[in-house]
């Protein structure tokens, strides 16, 4: 069957670990100076022997946010009577649940800690409001300690910071949601950095701010910023939703984490991925927190998705861009999803079922991105711009990326996400569902997206998707690289499973070697092999392409293909083309003979019968041209002997040397004097 969100593992350490060094790779996720610590343990659950006890009151949410792409959730109930007690899950705690709702909570009573009996021991009575729309009044504290008063940020560059943020919230609320901030400090507050004391941090810091003459009650959000300590492992910490709301800062004082933690402020969780075995909803997936490689909220720096900003109240709403809920079968259009828009639909909604555990419908988000405002980065990722973004999202379990891709790159799950949009000319369905999603085409205006419901019984063939991916640096001439070959069945769900015959194409005298010569695939799945291909020795400095192409079995006719290329860099041929230019001296008297010497070789072999054309431009600007051919040493020299009269001052001899169709350019100067 396929996976659900509840069939998730979360954390791996492995992959978290590729997560992160594929952000910093491509400039994701900024570097933290904070130490990739684990999160702070959890307090122990109470033994049997606590009180039985139902309390009521207000929920206050905090998650942890560590370097290392770990976090911590961390549930308080705040009673009427003042009393603040942290809540222990079984599991994980609910994701949809923010600061200021209120909740009924059944458990044993401890030490301040109540751990819940079950699942369905917490109970909202009241939903929390919402505080995402309109000026976020945004106080920023930078402060020190007194055992360690560095200042690694300026109060000017703290203030730009906060104004790029503005601009974020703005870009991806279409201006439903300011950022007026005031930043403020150094203050020095009466603490030691040997603890993570955040209550009396903040206390402290508010208490300095006062007394500097700031009024606190301006503002509704607060972030403290302070030097990264070691006592504090985590990067970020940030109460979720409500107002007013706290965020504290570790060292980590830039755009990826301060969108990220006020993003938390506002009501959002993390934003995820689903990656499975063999589709997009195989039968065996692993679902990773940050593992949304386009939204703030997981791990990038792109705007937040459509599931997150619905939420928010940035669309869907009154004067904001509308999704489409889709509901029939249709042709539908996309707008580019940063882009403010000319009234179109900015993402697609379809119902994908109902989550038997919670109740929650879950739906399909999908989404068309392209390289423009904060979403820039995004230009030359893989196919994230020339696609659409499919995630599946339900109120309690957030949102996961989907991979229209699975397994194309096995390296890292970050980089296998890279390809993971689906392409012009693909499908997408979900037989369970009873949909199926194909885009028709794409370009700078948008994206086309045919949606069809209803379990055809009719069998219907089509063109299979292919993606090529593989290294982009340069390697020297006679490299073996590893290229990703990716085939998607688009066949309809009534047709039965496929084989795929491969093939490749190299330039002539290279090398290409398939792992596997066909694949077999049911209707609406992915799966990939390797081309190894090499170049050789004698290859010579340029880009080359090299493709796959993929043969329906049924019919022959119907095939598709991909490209992708080969750098080898310069001067790593064995038969590489190389050429010299000098003259005898530097300077010389009116009368003297100047010789010129141009060798050319090629592997470092010289080459003989090479043309060299020389080049003479005299300090008066005058020139003249010679042509001279490489002898069996591989020089070519010109001689010109310097007349009384011809002028004094600085000469130019260049030379093109030329050999089986390449040329090389040199010059060289020398100055001539009576």
């Amino acid at each position: 069957m396929p996976c659900t969100p509840s069939l998730l593992r979360l954390h791996p350490s492995r992959l978290l670990s590729l997560l992160a060094a594929f952000a910093l790779s491509i400039g994701l996720l900024s570097p933290s100076p904070a130490a990739h610590a684990a999160p702070e343990p959890a307090p122990a659950l109470p033994s049997a022997a606590g009180a039985s006890a139902t309390l009521e009151g207000t929920l206050e949410v905090r998650i942890e946010d560590y370097p290392d792409l770990t976090h911590k959730t961390r549930h308080y109930l705040l009673t009427p009577a003042g009393e603040r007690r942290e809540l222990r899950y079984r599991g994980e705690p609910p994701g949809h649940l923010v600061s200021g709702a209120k909740v009924r909570a059944r458990g044993r009573l401890a030490d301040n800690l109540l751990a819940l009996d079950d699942d369905n021991s917490l109970t909202q009575v009241s939903a929390a409001p919402s505080y995402s729309v309109g000026v976020q009044n945004t106080l920023v504290l930078l402060v020190n300690f007194s055992d360690n008063t560095s200042q690694p940020y300026t109060v000017s560059g703290a203030q730009t910071l906060m104004s790029t943020i503005d601009a974020f919230m703005r870009e991806n609320s279409s201006e439903r949601a300011t950022v007026s901030s005031a930043v403020r400090g150094w203050y020095t507050l009466p603490l030691s950095s040997a603890t993570c004391d955040i209550p009396n941090i903040k206390t402290h810091a508010r208490t300095a701010a006062t007394a500097a003459g700031v009024d606190l009650s301006a503002y509704t959000r607060f972030v403290y910023v302070f030097p990264r300590i070691s006592a504090c492992t985590w990067a970020g910490l940030a109460i979720v939703g409500g107002s007013p709301t706290d965020t504290w800062i570790n060292g980590a004082f830039d755009q990826k984490t301060v969108a990220h933690e006020l993003g938390h402020n506002l009501g959002l969780g993390h934003a995820h991925s689903l990656h499975c075995d063999q589709s997009p909803i195989g039968t065996t997936c692993s679902g990773y927190e940050y593992g949304d490689i386009e939204d703030t909220m997981g791990n990038s720096r792109g705007h937040f998705s459509a599931f997150g900003k619905e939420r928010l109240g940035w669309l869907n709403g009154t004067d904001v861009p509308p999704i489409t809920t889709v509901e029939a079968s249709g042709s539908y259009v996309l707008e580019p999803f940063s882009t403010t828009g000319a009234g179109g639909a900015k993402a697609l909604k379809v119902l994908r079922g109902i989550d038997p555990a919670t109740g929650d419908p879950t739906y399909y988000y999908l989404e068309y991105r392209q390289p423009q405002g904060f979403d820039s980065f995004l230009a030359g990722v893989g196919n994230l711009t020339t696609g659409v973004t499919l995630r599946s999202a339900s109120l309690s379990r957030g949102a996961f990326q989907l991979d229209m891709t699975p397994r194309s790159n096995t390296t890292a799950a970050a980089y296998d996400l890279m390809d993971g949009a689906l392409a012009v000319g693909s499908r997408f369905t979900d037989s369970d569902a009873g949909v199926t999603i194909a885009v028709t085409w794409a370009d700078a205006s948008g994206a086309g997206v045919d949606v069809t419901f209803g379990k055809d019984s009719t069998c219907k063939r089509a063109a299979p998707a292919v993606l090529l991916s593989g290294p982009t640096q340069a390697v020297a001439a006679g490299t073996a690289l590893s290229y990703t070959v990716a085939v998607s069945n688009n066949d309809s769900a009534a047709c039965t499973s496929t084989s795929f015959s491969l093939a490749r194409a190299v330039p002539t005298g290279w090398s290409g070697t398939l792992a596997a010569n066909s694949l077999v695939l049911a209707p609406g799945s992915a799966a990939s092999t390797t081309l190894t291909v090499a170049s050789p020795t004698s290859a010579s400095a340029g880009t080359y392409n090299v493709s796959a192409t993929a043969t329906h079995g049924a019919s022959t006719s119907l095939s598709g293909s991909a490209s992708s290329t080969y750098t080898v860099e310069a001067g790593s041929s064995s038969t590489e083309l190389s050429a010299t230019l000098t003259t005898d001296k530097s300077s010389y008297t009116l009368g003297d003979t100047v010789v010129s010497t141009a060798a050319v070789s090629a592997g470092g072999s010289p080459v003989a019968g090479a043309s060299v054309s020389f080049t003479l431009t005299k300090a008066d600007g005058k020139t003249m041209t010679q042509s001279v051919t490489t002898g069996s040493d591989g020089r070519a020299i010109h001689k010109y002997k310097l007349k009384r009269n011809d002028p004094a001052g600085s000469y130019q001899m260049a030379s093109v040397a030329t050999s089986s169709g390449k040329s090389l350019s040199n010059s060289a100067s020398f100055t001539a004097s009576r």
